[in-house]
C-alpha cells in the first residue's frame, strides 16, 4: 500500500512510540507537516528517537508540531522528568533544522 500524505494530525492516549514509529515509517515519506499530541507517555519525549525517525523516514518534513499533555494528578517527579526530557529538543537538530 502506498501513501502520499503531506499533512497529518495525530492524537493518542494509549499507544507506544514503537507503534507510531512503525506507522510513520510506512506512511510519512512525503509528509511535510506533522502535528502530534500524546498524553502522559514520556517515551515520546525522547528527542533522539524523533531525530532518527525524521531523518530516516521524513525527508520532506518542515513542520513538526508536538504537544505533550499531563494531568493535574501527575506527581512532581513526572513533571521534573518531563522538563529534563524536553530540554533534549533544544539541540541544533531542532533549532537549526530547515
Amino acid at each position: 500500500m502506498s501513501f502520499n500524505l503531506t499533512d497529518i494530525t495525530l492524537t493518542f492516549h494509549n499507544v507506544t512510540f514503537n507503534e507510531i514509529e512503525e506507522f510513520l515509517s510506512k506512511t510519512s515519506h512525503y509528509l511535510q507537516r506533522l502535528r502530534f499530541t500524546i498524553r502522559e507517555n514520556s517515551t515520546f519525549l525522547r528527542a533522539t528517537r524523533w531525530n532518527q525517525l525524521i531523518i530516516n523516514h521524513m525527508p520532506n518534513l518542515y513542520m513538526f508540531d508536538f504537544m505533550y499533555l499531563v494531568s493535574q494528578d501527575d506527581s512532581l517527579s513526572e513533571y521534573i522528568n518531563a522538563d529534563h526530557l524536553l530540554n533534549s529538543f533544544k539541540s541544533s537538530f531542532w533549532t537549526k533544522q530547515q
